[in-house]
C-alpha cells in the first residue's frame, strides 16, 4: 500500500508510484507554499516516480517551500514601501503641514486603522501583517496663529498689541489717541474700529 497525502493505493512490489498532480498548500497571512517534492514519511529521503519503485508499505508527503509575504505599506496614501510579514517599518521624516490663516500644524505621530478602530503606530514594537497597517495616517496638532495688531491713528500707527491667537480677545490699549481741534471742531475719541464696525473688547475675538 502507497499513501499519497492521506490517499491510498495498492501497488505490487517492484512497480512505480504513478505521480499524483501538483499538490497545492494555501498561503496564510505570512507566508505563500511552493511544492518542493515528495518524501517518505518514515526516512525523510526524497520520492524519484521515475526510478523509485514500491519495496514495502510506503506513505509519501508533500514539501512546500515558503516565501514570506511582502505587504504594501502606504504613507498618507503618497508614498508606498513594500515590507516582508513581520517586518517592523523605518520611521519615516516626519510630515508637514502647511499653516492656513486661522493654525499652524505641528506632526504629532502616525496612526492606522484597525478595523474602524484609529490606533497610533509604534515603530519600535508593531510589524507588518496583512492589512496591518494598509496606510499610515500622520497625525497634526494644530495651534491658533498668532498676530500683532495695530492701532492706527490718522494713518499712523499709535499703538500694537501684544502677540494675540485667533480666537483670543485683543488687549485694548492703555492710552487713547487724540485728534487735535480745530477752531470749529473738537475731536472726541470714541473707540477703536475694525473697518466700520466698533471693535468690542469685552467681547470680539482675533479671526
Amino acid at each position: 500500500t502507497v499513501v499519497i497525502d492521506g490517499v491510498s493505493a495498492e501497488y505490487y512490489y517492484g512497480e512505480r508510484v504513478l505521480r499524483p498532480a501538483t499538490p497545492v498548500k494555501q498561503p496564510d497571512e505570512q507566508n505563500t507554499y511552493y511544492f518542493d517534492k515528495y518524501v517518505v514519511e518514515q526516512t525523510g529521503e526524497e520520492w524519484n516516480f521515475a526510478t523509485d519503485i514500491v519495496t514495502g508499505d510506503t506513505t509519501l508527503v508533500a514539501q512546500f517551500k515558503t516565501r514570506t509575504n511582502k505587504y504594501l505599506v502606504s504613507f498618507g496614501g503618497i508614498r508606498f514601501e513594500e515590507y516582508d510579514y513581520g517586518e517592523k517599518i523605518v520611521r519615516p521624516d516626519d510630515p508637514v503641514r502647511e499653516a492656513d490663516d486661522r493654525n499652524e500644524y505641528y506632526f504629532d505621530h502616525w496612526e492606522w486603522d484597525d478595523n474602524g478602530i484609529r490606533k497610533e503606530w509604534d515603530f519600535d514594537v508593531d510589524t507588518v501583517g496583512e492589512n496591518k497597517p494598509g496606510t499610515l495616517y500622520p497625525v497634526f496638532t494644530a495651534q491658533a496663529r498668532s498676530y500683532v495688531v495695530s492701532f492706527m491713528n490718522g494713518g499712523a500707527e499709535f499703538a500694537t498689541s501684544s502677540r494675540t491667537r485667533v480666537g483670543e480677545k485683543i488687549e485694548e490699549p492703555q492710552t487713547q489717541p487724540e485728534k487735535q481741534s480745530t477752531a470749529s471742531t473738537v475731536y472726541t475719541f470714541i473707540g477703536w474700529y475694525n473697518g466700520n464696525e466698533a471693535w468690542d473688547f469685552e467681547n470680539d475675538v482675533l479671526e
